[in-house]
């Protein structure tokens, strides 16, 4: 019933203000009555909770389809809500000359292991720091990911050299005894020792960029970051080298010698 379709999508609405915004109260009112203030309203609390643009993107973009399917089912004559343009950003990778000054800085030091296998798998901190020995095979590493999905990725040759070297932690069967708390503040004294700012997820991007443009194959590059949509891996990883695409396109055509220029 139009009632119980109500209900429901006024739920999931509150569960956008609540959960993202973290707010505890949100006006009470029939979903068919909300009107363009509320879509304002909505702006302002994602501001005032200093979301991106393009986090502000994503849940505008949700709360206008269920609006828009209301408004398709009858349940309210107009949908008032819009969504927020996305923000387009060039991607932003470490080069190799700033990630070789870093890891100049971090060897010898305690987080140096960590940092090291950041860049070899592509892990998350959070997975990162959760690694367990038990989680190593001879074939793969299994993981919790994003969202406590369960996945694995493969023992590349460097990984398998890494893990004969790194030491385990001997009271826990881990293998980066430290918090995310110290990592921070260990990047932040290598920034500034070497001027190099670093933030954890750029050792991701560093390894999956690295990885597209020394041409593997992008699906393959999707697997082993664990995306469920290719275009993540597009989007915000898979960076353009452009002398390295200038000399691939070189080495295979010239127009000017087939058309005779």
């Amino acid at each position: 019933s139009v009632d119980i379709i109500s209900s429901l999508v006024r739920v999931i609405y509150y569960f956008f203000y609540v959960h993202f915004l973290g707010l505890t109260s949100v006006p009470d009112k029939a979903i068919s009555t909300y009107t363009r203030e509320d879509y304002y309203y909505f702006i302002d609390e994602m501001e005032r909770a200093k979301l991106s643009q393009n986090t502000q993107a994503i849940y505008t973009s949700r709360v206008y389809a269920i609006f828009n399917w209301l408004s398709k089912e009858n349940v309210i004559q107009k949908n008032h809500m819009k969504t927020v343009a996305e923000e387009v950003k060039d991607l932003e990778i470490i080069s190799d000359e700033n990630m070789r000054k870093f890891f100049e800085y971090a060897k010898g030091k305690k987080h140096y292991y960590l940092v090291k296998f950041l860049v070899l798998s592509a892990f998350r901190i959070e997975e990162a720091l959760n690694l367990k020995k038990s989680d190593v095979n001879s074939i793969q590493i299994n993981v919790l990911g994003k969202g406590n999905k369960k996945a694995a990725v493969p023992l590349t040759e460097d990984l398998k050299e890494f893990f004969k070297e790194c030491p385990v932690s001997k009271e826990r069967e881990i293998y980066f005894n430290t918090t995310y708390g110290n990592f921070k503040a260990f990047l932040r004294r290598a920034e500034e020792a070497t001027g190099v700012k670093i933030k954890s997820h750029d050792f991701r991007k560093y390894c999956l960029s690295n990885m597209a443009n020394a041409g593997v194959n992008i699906f393959l590059v999707k697997n082993f970051a664990r995306h469920s949509n290719i275009k993540t891996t597009l989007k915000y990883y898979a960076g353009v080298d452009h002398q390295k695409a200038a000399d691939e396109i070189n080495s295979r055509i010239s127009f000017k010698v087939q058309l005779k220029f």
